[in-house]
C-alpha cells in the first residue's frame, strides 16, 4: 500500500473545498504508478 501527502498551506486551508484522485486511469494503458488529484 503506498501513501501521498497533499501539502497544503495554512492561508489556503480554509478555502479548500473538494479534493479528490482520478482512479479512473488505472484502466488505461501504460497508466503510470502515481495518479492525477485535483483540488478545488
Amino acid at each position: 500500500m503506498r501513501l501521498d501527502h497533499i501539502l497544503l498551506s495554512p492561508y489556503l486551508s480554509p478555502r479548500l473545498e473538494s479534493g479528490g484522485v482520478d482512479v479512473h486511469v488505472r484502466g488505461w494503458e501504460k497508466a503510470a504508478i502515481m495518479l492525477p488529484y485535483g483540488l478545488s
